[in-house]
């Protein structure tokens, strides 16, 4: 996965923009907004998703330096093993959904805060999906699941308001009023939404991933030294060509950092609100589009170790 990089024009020439001109250029920081976010849901996504498929390849390569260690869906502390998925498909697929809304939200914001007609604003409003009108309901049945999200509950009442509000940016056609309540009540919502997304990253997927890629590096290197005299010269050089892998593996596991990409989505909506919230002067939409570019840029890391973790089989 490449990040496409894109020109921003120079301070200088900014400058020259006059009122109009300003809305007329609007189109390039939502542009670059909407790449950058894509992104970060791909990334985020791969990693939500990778997570399950490390969990159970760590489950059977214990297994396989263990001889002695039989395949189960539950083991013997009675808690699920590895072959069972940590999110499963619906809840990776509700927080995807979740950071789709969280785009859509922030290019309505910057289109409210940079349109110069209401009804403009309006023509380009109604594009939200019914899945994500249906978010909210989604996260809700997830915390009732037979097999229950661990935090889909915390979701639920953010959603709901991102939804609201932006709802409230399509129907009501009042431009200053609806871009303060996107301010002040969608802001601290999509605030949350990120919230707990890093959470569900940092406390849950992240230390699974590295614990379980450890996990395997460790086990990998036991056999080999247990076993080191009974091993001839090619199961030796099976073993040990595992190990280079799970080393790399690992190594790209600490660097991937998919909160990073939390953390940029988190400044490009506060650059977002802030412009709302300014004059509109050529140097407040500079001012954003160096934020959005800086978001990009510092998903690229990101982007690149995931892409390593992946190809380490």
């Amino acid at each position: 996965m490449t990040i496409r990089r894109l020109t921003i024009a120079s301070p200088a020439a900014l400058s020259l923009l006059l009122g109009g001109c300003v809305t007329a250029n609007f189109k390039e920081p939502v542009g670059k907004f909407t790449t950058a976010m894509a992104t970060a849901n791909a990334s985020i996504g791969t990693y939500f998703t990778e997570m399950n498929g490390f969990e159970r390849q760590a489950y059977l390569k214990r297994v396989l330096y263990h001889p002695n260690t039989q395949v189960a869906v539950v083991g013997l502390d009675g808690k699920q093993t590895g072959l069972l998925p940590v999110f499963s498909p619906a809840s990776i697929k509700a927080r995807l959904d979740a950071i789709s809304l969280l785009t859509a939200y922030g290019e309505r914001l910057a289109a409210l805060a940079g349109a110069d007609a209401p009804a403009r604003f309006e023509a380009g409003s109604k594009v939200l999906g019914q899945n994500l009108v249906n978010l909210s309901a989604t996260f809700q049945k997830l915390t009732t699941d037979k097999t229950p999200d661990p935090t889909a509950d915390k979701y639920v009442t953010p959603i709901a308001t991102i939804v609201g509000v932006f709802g409230k940016m399509v129907l009501e056609q009042k431009r200053d009023a609806a871009l303060k309540e996107a301010v002040n009540q969608g802001a601290p919502a999509v605030e949350a939404v990120l919230g707990q997304l890093d959470v569900d990253l940092q406390k849950v997927v992240d230390p699974l991933i590295e614990t379980g890629v450890l996990q395997q590096l460790s086990d990998a290197t036991n056999y080999y030294n247990n076993n080191l005299t009974s091993l001839n010269f090619e199961q030796r050089q099976a073993v040990l060509d595992q190990i280079d892998i799970l080393a790399a593996k690992y190594q790209a596991a600490v660097v991937a950092q998919p909160s990073e990409a939390v953390d940029g989505i988190r400044d490009a909506h506060a650059a977002l609100v802030k412009y709302a919230n300014s004059s509109h002067k050529p140097q407040d939409l500079n001012a954003l589009i160096e934020a959005i570019d800086t978001f990009n840029n510092r998903l690229e890391p990101v982007v690149n170790a995931i892409a390593k973790l992946r190809s380490e089989k």
